[in-house]
Protein backbone atom coordinates (compact mmCIF):
# COMPACT_ATOMS: atom_id res chain seq x y z
CA UNK A 1 0.00 0.00 0.00
CA UNK A 2 2.89 2.53 1.09
CA UNK A 3 4.29 1.39 -2.44
CA UNK A 4 1.58 2.73 -4.45
CA UNK A 5 0.80 5.36 -2.29
CA UNK A 6 4.65 6.55 -3.76
CA UNK A 7 4.03 5.74 -6.76
CA UNK A 8 0.91 8.04 -7.02
CA UNK A 9 2.93 11.02 -5.79
CA UNK A 10 5.61 10.52 -7.67
CA UNK A 11 3.52 10.50 -10.92
CA UNK A 12 1.60 13.92 -9.78
CA UNK A 13 4.75 15.80 -8.90
CA UNK A 14 6.06 14.19 -12.42
CA UNK A 15 2.63 15.29 -14.16
CA UNK A 16 2.94 18.91 -12.15
CA UNK A 17 5.86 19.73 -13.25
CA UNK A 18 4.97 18.76 -16.97
CA UNK A 19 2.68 21.07 -16.77
CA UNK A 20 4.55 23.82 -15.31
CA UNK A 21 7.36 23.33 -17.53
CA UNK A 22 4.82 23.88 -20.88
CA UNK A 23 3.25 26.97 -18.88
CA UNK A 24 6.60 28.33 -18.89
CA UNK A 25 7.34 27.19 -22.55
CA UNK A 26 4.48 28.95 -24.27
CA UNK A 27 5.21 31.70 -21.56
CA UNK A 28 9.09 32.01 -23.32
CA UNK A 29 7.17 31.31 -26.57
CA UNK A 30 4.60 34.10 -25.83
CA UNK A 31 8.10 36.64 -24.91
CA UNK A 32 9.37 35.32 -27.72
CA UNK A 33 6.85 36.30 -30.36
CA UNK A 34 6.48 39.99 -28.58
CA UNK A 35 10.29 40.23 -29.89
CA UNK A 36 9.95 39.10 -33.14
CA UNK A 37 6.89 41.52 -33.55
CA UNK A 38 8.84 44.25 -32.04
CA UNK A 39 12.03 43.05 -34.32
CA UNK A 40 9.91 43.20 -37.33
CA UNK A 41 7.90 46.80 -35.97
CA UNK A 42 11.64 47.99 -36.24
CA UNK A 43 12.61 46.51 -39.92
CA UNK A 44 9.33 47.74 -41.29
CA UNK A 45 9.93 51.38 -39.94
CA UNK A 46 13.66 50.78 -41.20
CA UNK A 47 12.50 49.75 -43.96
CA UNK A 48 9.73 52.89 -44.49
CA UNK A 49 12.29 55.32 -43.78
CA UNK A 50 15.06 53.82 -46.39
CA UNK A 51 12.16 54.16 -49.37
CA UNK A 52 10.64 57.54 -47.95
CA UNK A 53 14.56 58.67 -48.36
CA UNK A 54 14.85 56.81 -51.58
CA UNK A 55 11.57 58.85 -53.36
CA UNK A 56 13.48 62.19 -51.81
CA UNK A 57 15.19 62.39 -55.11
CA UNK A 58 17.17 65.62 -55.70
CA UNK A 59 19.69 67.53 -58.21
CA UNK A 60 22.33 69.98 -57.64
CA UNK A 61 24.41 71.17 -60.51
CA UNK A 62 26.44 68.25 -60.92
CA UNK A 63 24.05 65.35 -61.02
CA UNK A 64 21.73 67.96 -63.22
CA UNK A 65 24.54 68.09 -65.70
CA UNK A 66 25.37 64.19 -65.22
CA UNK A 67 21.41 63.63 -66.31
CA UNK A 68 21.95 66.13 -69.10
CA UNK A 69 24.84 64.44 -70.40
CA UNK A 70 22.66 60.84 -69.97
CA UNK A 71 19.91 62.17 -72.17
CA UNK A 72 22.18 63.30 -75.22
CA UNK A 73 23.95 59.54 -74.85
CA UNK A 74 20.28 58.15 -75.03
CA UNK A 75 19.43 60.56 -78.05
CA UNK A 76 21.86 58.23 -80.17
CA UNK A 77 19.81 55.33 -79.41
CA UNK A 78 16.53 56.61 -79.81
CA UNK A 79 15.74 59.55 -80.95
CA UNK A 80 12.01 59.77 -83.20
CA UNK A 81 12.99 62.22 -86.34
CA UNK A 82 9.52 62.73 -88.29
CA UNK A 83 11.78 62.42 -91.77
CA UNK A 84 10.12 65.76 -92.86
CA UNK A 85 13.22 68.19 -92.51
CA UNK A 86 11.11 71.76 -91.71
CA UNK A 87 9.55 70.17 -89.18
CA UNK A 88 12.16 67.90 -87.18
CA UNK A 89 14.40 71.14 -87.67
CA UNK A 90 11.90 73.08 -85.30
CA UNK A 91 10.98 70.21 -83.13
CA UNK A 92 14.20 68.80 -83.08
CA UNK A 93 12.69 65.19 -82.62
CA UNK A 94 10.60 63.16 -80.00
CA UNK A 95 12.95 62.08 -77.67
CA UNK A 96 12.49 59.15 -75.11
CA UNK A 97 9.48 59.89 -72.96
CA UNK A 98 8.31 62.31 -74.87
CA UNK A 99 4.24 62.57 -76.45
CA UNK A 100 4.01 64.59 -80.13
CA UNK A 101 0.18 64.76 -80.56
CA UNK A 102 -1.78 65.37 -83.83
CA UNK A 103 -5.15 66.70 -83.54
CA UNK A 104 -7.43 66.98 -87.00
CA UNK A 105 -10.96 66.35 -87.90
CA UNK A 106 -12.14 62.66 -89.56
CA UNK A 107 -10.78 62.71 -93.16
CA UNK A 108 -7.92 64.90 -92.78
CA UNK A 109 -5.18 62.35 -93.03
CA UNK A 110 -4.03 62.43 -89.89
CA UNK A 111 -4.28 58.27 -89.93
CA UNK A 112 -1.73 58.54 -92.94
CA UNK A 113 0.31 61.28 -91.54
CA UNK A 114 1.35 58.48 -88.76
CA UNK A 115 1.37 55.79 -91.00
CA UNK A 116 4.16 57.34 -92.93
CA UNK A 117 5.65 58.27 -89.89
CA UNK A 118 5.97 54.94 -88.05
CA UNK A 119 7.07 53.36 -91.91
CA UNK A 120 9.87 55.75 -92.13
CA UNK A 121 10.68 55.19 -88.78
CA UNK A 122 11.01 50.98 -88.93
CA UNK A 123 13.41 51.55 -92.39
CA UNK A 124 15.85 54.01 -90.89
CA UNK A 125 15.99 51.80 -87.37
CA UNK A 126 17.14 48.89 -86.08
CA UNK A 127 14.43 49.00 -84.04
CA UNK A 128 11.04 48.47 -84.42
CA UNK A 129 7.40 50.02 -83.61
CA UNK A 130 4.32 49.09 -82.20
CA UNK A 131 1.13 50.80 -84.38
CA UNK A 132 -2.28 50.42 -81.97
CA UNK A 133 -4.77 50.99 -85.03
CA UNK A 134 -8.02 51.04 -83.07
CA UNK A 135 -9.68 52.76 -85.34
CA UNK A 136 -8.88 51.10 -88.86
CA UNK A 137 -9.24 47.16 -89.39
CA UNK A 138 -6.06 45.76 -90.12
CA UNK A 139 -6.85 44.98 -93.49
CA UNK A 140 -7.35 48.33 -94.56
CA UNK A 141 -4.28 48.83 -92.74
CA UNK A 142 -2.28 47.02 -94.69
CA UNK A 143 -4.13 48.09 -98.22
CA UNK A 144 -2.83 51.61 -97.05
CA UNK A 145 0.97 50.30 -96.35
CA UNK A 146 0.79 48.09 -99.48
CA UNK A 147 -0.16 51.89 -101.44
CA UNK A 148 2.84 53.48 -99.51
CA UNK A 149 5.31 51.05 -100.68
CA UNK A 150 4.79 50.16 -103.99
CA UNK A 151 3.03 53.74 -105.00
CA UNK A 152 -0.20 51.77 -106.40
CA UNK A 153 -3.47 53.35 -105.26
CA UNK A 154 -6.11 51.05 -103.37
CA UNK A 155 -8.27 50.09 -105.41
CA UNK A 156 -5.04 48.62 -107.91
CA UNK A 157 -4.11 46.65 -104.70
CA UNK A 158 -7.25 45.20 -104.48
CA UNK A 159 -6.97 44.31 -108.03
CA UNK A 160 -4.21 43.14 -107.82
CA UNK A 161 -4.84 40.46 -104.57
CA UNK A 162 -8.05 39.33 -106.69
CA UNK A 163 -6.01 38.27 -109.94
CA UNK A 164 -3.49 36.89 -107.80
CA UNK A 165 -0.70 38.29 -110.48
CA UNK A 166 3.18 39.20 -110.44
CA UNK A 167 2.82 42.49 -109.12
CA UNK A 168 1.34 40.82 -106.02
CA UNK A 169 4.04 39.53 -105.27
CA UNK A 170 6.84 41.99 -105.91
CA UNK A 171 4.68 43.88 -103.35
CA UNK A 172 4.27 41.28 -100.83
CA UNK A 173 8.23 40.86 -101.17
CA UNK A 174 8.84 44.86 -100.60
CA UNK A 175 6.31 45.13 -98.14
CA UNK A 176 8.15 42.30 -96.36
CA UNK A 177 11.81 44.06 -96.61
CA UNK A 178 10.26 47.39 -95.49
CA UNK A 179 7.93 46.69 -92.96
CA UNK A 180 9.83 43.86 -91.16
CA UNK A 181 9.92 45.35 -87.68
CA UNK A 182 6.31 47.27 -87.17
CA UNK A 183 3.74 45.15 -85.62
CA UNK A 184 -0.02 46.40 -85.76
CA UNK A 185 -2.57 46.13 -83.22
CA UNK A 186 -6.24 46.64 -83.89
CA UNK A 187 -7.47 45.66 -80.47
CA UNK A 188 -9.35 48.61 -78.53
CA UNK A 189 -7.13 48.24 -75.52
CA UNK A 190 -6.11 50.36 -72.69
CA UNK A 191 -3.35 52.27 -71.69
CA UNK A 192 -2.09 50.09 -69.03
CA UNK A 193 -2.68 47.17 -71.65
CA UNK A 194 -0.18 48.93 -74.01
CA UNK A 195 2.78 47.85 -71.53
CA UNK A 196 1.59 44.22 -71.83
CA UNK A 197 2.05 43.86 -75.64
CA UNK A 198 5.19 46.02 -75.88
CA UNK A 199 6.59 43.29 -73.48
CA UNK A 200 4.90 40.36 -75.31
CA UNK A 201 5.68 41.70 -78.82
CA UNK A 202 9.43 42.26 -77.78
CA UNK A 203 10.15 38.95 -76.56
CA UNK A 204 8.27 36.93 -79.47
CA UNK A 205 9.79 38.85 -81.79
CA UNK A 206 13.16 39.19 -80.65
CA UNK A 207 13.43 42.90 -81.51
CA UNK A 208 13.92 46.41 -79.12
CA UNK A 209 10.54 48.43 -80.07
CA UNK A 210 11.48 51.98 -80.78
CA UNK A 211 8.00 53.85 -81.15
CA UNK A 212 4.39 53.72 -80.17
CA UNK A 213 1.92 54.99 -82.48
CA UNK A 214 -1.90 55.27 -81.64
CA UNK A 215 -4.99 55.61 -83.78
CA UNK A 216 -6.75 57.17 -81.58
CA UNK A 217 -7.05 59.00 -78.36
CA UNK A 218 -10.63 58.82 -77.71
CA UNK A 219 -10.69 55.04 -78.74
CA UNK A 220 -8.50 53.83 -75.70
CA UNK A 221 -10.80 51.98 -73.07
CA UNK A 222 -10.57 54.13 -69.64
CA UNK A 223 -13.72 54.55 -67.22
CA UNK A 224 -15.03 58.15 -66.50
CA UNK A 225 -17.76 59.97 -65.76
CA UNK A 226 -17.59 62.17 -68.17
CA UNK A 227 -15.67 63.01 -71.64
CA UNK A 228 -13.79 65.29 -70.16
CA UNK A 229 -12.65 62.99 -67.12
CA UNK A 230 -11.86 59.97 -69.51
CA UNK A 231 -10.23 62.28 -72.28
CA UNK A 232 -8.07 64.32 -69.39
CA UNK A 233 -7.13 60.80 -67.39
CA UNK A 234 -5.86 59.27 -70.55
CA UNK A 235 -3.76 61.87 -71.93
CA UNK A 236 -1.94 61.79 -68.32
CA UNK A 237 -1.70 58.49 -68.16
CA UNK A 238 -0.15 58.58 -71.64
CA UNK A 239 2.44 61.22 -70.77
CA UNK A 240 3.15 58.93 -67.74
CA UNK A 241 3.27 55.38 -69.83
CA UNK A 242 5.63 57.52 -72.33
CA UNK A 243 8.05 58.09 -69.56
CA UNK A 244 7.70 54.65 -67.94
CA UNK A 245 8.61 52.63 -70.57
CA UNK A 246 11.25 54.89 -71.99
CA UNK A 247 9.78 55.32 -75.54
CA UNK A 248 8.41 58.05 -77.38
CA UNK A 249 5.01 58.15 -78.44
CA UNK A 250 2.54 59.45 -81.50
CA UNK A 251 -0.60 59.87 -80.49
CA UNK A 252 -3.89 61.04 -83.21
CA UNK A 253 -6.47 63.10 -81.70
CA UNK A 254 -10.27 63.96 -83.24
CA UNK A 255 -10.99 67.71 -83.20
CA UNK A 256 -14.32 69.25 -81.68
CA UNK A 257 -16.84 70.83 -83.21
CA UNK A 258 -14.50 74.13 -83.69
CA UNK A 259 -12.73 71.99 -86.31
CA UNK A 260 -15.72 71.85 -88.93
CA UNK A 261 -15.53 70.30 -92.12
CA UNK A 262 -11.21 70.34 -91.63
CA UNK A 263 -10.37 72.58 -93.98
CA UNK A 264 -10.54 75.15 -90.99
CA UNK A 265 -6.93 76.20 -89.58
CA UNK A 266 -6.46 74.31 -86.15
CA UNK A 267 -5.92 75.57 -82.74
CA UNK A 268 -5.20 74.31 -79.62
CA UNK A 269 -8.77 75.10 -78.40
CA UNK A 270 -10.10 72.46 -80.83
CA UNK A 271 -8.27 69.78 -79.35
CA UNK A 272 -11.35 67.31 -78.20
CA UNK A 273 -12.55 66.94 -74.75
CA UNK A 274 -9.61 68.08 -72.56
CA UNK A 275 -7.10 70.48 -71.84
CA UNK A 276 -5.32 67.76 -70.74
CA UNK A 277 -4.53 66.86 -73.61
CA UNK A 278 -2.33 70.17 -74.27
CA UNK A 279 -0.95 69.92 -71.06
CA UNK A 280 0.45 66.37 -71.30
CA UNK A 281 1.50 66.60 -74.71
CA UNK A 282 5.32 67.48 -75.47
CA UNK A 283 4.50 68.14 -79.60
CA UNK A 284 0.97 69.47 -80.82
CA UNK A 285 0.52 69.36 -84.50
CA UNK A 286 -2.73 70.41 -86.29
CA UNK A 287 -3.66 69.12 -89.92
CA UNK A 288 -6.15 70.33 -92.16
CA UNK A 289 -6.64 70.80 -95.62
CA UNK A 290 -7.81 73.81 -97.75
CA UNK A 291 -10.22 74.70 -100.38
CA UNK A 292 -9.74 73.54 -103.85
CA UNK A 293 -9.62 77.06 -105.80
CA UNK A 294 -10.09 78.50 -109.12
CA UNK A 295 -10.55 80.90 -111.51
CA UNK A 296 -10.72 81.30 -115.64
CA UNK A 297 -7.51 79.71 -115.96
CA UNK A 298 -5.77 77.95 -113.06
CA UNK A 299 -7.24 75.28 -110.84
CA UNK A 300 -5.65 75.03 -107.47
CA UNK A 301 -6.08 72.07 -105.61
CA UNK A 302 -6.88 71.78 -101.95
CA UNK A 303 -3.21 71.60 -99.54
CA UNK A 304 -2.79 69.31 -96.61
CA UNK A 305 -1.42 72.18 -93.93
CA UNK A 306 0.30 70.80 -90.67
CA UNK A 307 0.40 73.56 -87.83
CA UNK A 308 3.08 73.60 -85.06
CA UNK A 309 0.46 74.02 -82.16
CA UNK A 310 2.65 72.84 -79.50
CA UNK A 311 6.88 72.80 -79.22
CA UNK A 312 8.33 72.71 -75.88
CA UNK A 313 11.86 72.68 -77.15
CA UNK A 314 10.80 75.86 -79.06
CA UNK A 315 8.53 78.10 -80.91
CA UNK A 316 5.83 77.09 -82.43
CA UNK A 317 3.15 78.87 -84.64
CA UNK A 318 4.70 78.00 -88.30
CA UNK A 319 2.81 76.17 -90.41
CA UNK A 320 3.51 74.05 -93.95
CA UNK A 321 2.01 72.53 -96.68
CA UNK A 322 2.65 68.69 -96.73
CA UNK A 323 3.99 66.58 -99.59
CA UNK A 324 1.24 64.40 -99.93
CA UNK A 325 -0.32 61.98 -102.93
CA UNK A 326 -3.61 61.10 -101.75
CA UNK A 327 -3.79 58.02 -104.46
CA UNK A 328 -1.36 56.32 -102.57
CA UNK A 329 -1.20 57.92 -99.09
CA UNK A 330 2.44 59.09 -99.29
CA UNK A 331 3.42 61.48 -97.61
CA UNK A 332 7.27 62.81 -98.76
CA UNK A 333 9.83 64.71 -97.31
CA UNK A 334 9.35 68.28 -98.64
CA UNK A 335 7.14 71.11 -97.39
CA UNK A 336 6.36 74.42 -98.38
CA UNK A 337 5.71 77.11 -95.85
Amino acid sequence: MDDEKVSLDHLFESRRAFVDDLFESRRASEKMQEKIMKCKEFVGDALMEMEQEATLEYYNVDSMLKAYEDHIAALKNNKFILGIPAIDKIIRGVNAGEVLTIIARAGSYKTTLLQNLLKKYVNSSAWGSIFFSLEMPVASVTERFGSMVSKFSGSDIESMWKQDNNYRAGIEKQMKEELKNLFVVEKKISVEEIKVYLKHIQEKEQVKIGLIGIDYLGLLTEEGFSEYQTVSKISKDVKLLAKEIGLPIVMLCQTNRQGEDGTTPISLSMARGSGAIEESADFILGLYQTEETSDAIIVEPSKLICAILKNRKGPAGRSFSLDLEPETFTIGSDTME
